[in-house]
């Protein structure tokens, strides 16, 4: 099954997507977070599922994604090459939508969501607060520039990244990231603002 709807974020992720099964592993925290949230559920849509990390083992996973390099690395026999925005299925036709750190790529913040609750009765949401006071410091020290150029913007993004992985190397090399950071070598868990949002019954 496939959409139209894909503007230039089919090739974007067409290109940045290759091997991705191998290099975006699930982190076991928000997993089992996701999986608690979904259980129960016997069919879910999985709204940005790249390879499928986090979607659920004991349900009819569709994956639904703008990239078909991407969707090629899924797992499951069901997917859907399409966007958040205009999702090609009928009114409540899963238990579940899911969508994990994908919100940000959305080009409507406000279609995506009501897509989300036209097709399923429970949405899941694992995504970030933007306005959470404690920013990553690996943005807010090494990635400044990635608030302007995170969204479609991958050759500019490839040079910021060369450029904070330089800096990185040479706070860790003198020791100032650990005079900054020592704290963060003992803690168990930091809350950087991800947050884990159900709505629907």
């Amino acid at each position: 099954m496939t959409s139209g709807a894909h503007g230039g974020r089919s090739a974007t992720y067409d290109r940045i997507g290759v091997g991705y099964r191998e290099v975006r592993r699930p982190d076991p925290r928000p997993a089992s977070l996701i999986g608690e949230a979904l259980a129960g559920a016997r069919t879910v849509v999985n709204i940005g599922a790249e390879a499928g990390s986090y979607g659920p083992a004991d349900a009819e996973v569709t994956a639904v994604d703008p990239s078909q390099v991407r969707l090629d690395q899924h797992p499951g026999p069901r997917e859907a090459r399409a966007v958040a925005e205009e999702l090609p299925f009928v009114e409540r036709q899963f238990d579940t939508v899911m969508a994990v750190m994908t919100v940000h790529h959305w080009s409507d913040a406000r279609r995506g969501p009501a897509e989300m609750g036209r097709v399923s009765r429970r949405q899941t949401v694992f995504t970030w607060d933007p306005g959470h006071e404690r920013e990553l410091w690996m943005v807010s020290e090494y990635l400044p520039e990635i608030r302007e150029t995170e969204h479609g913007r991958c050759p500019a993004l490839a040079e910021v990244v060369g450029a904070a992985v330089e800096r990185l190397r040479a706070d860790l090399a003198s020791g100032s990231w650990a005079r900054r950071h020592a704290d963060l070598l003992s803690a168990e868990s930091v809350d950087h603002g991800y947050r884990l949002v159900v709505t629907g019954g």
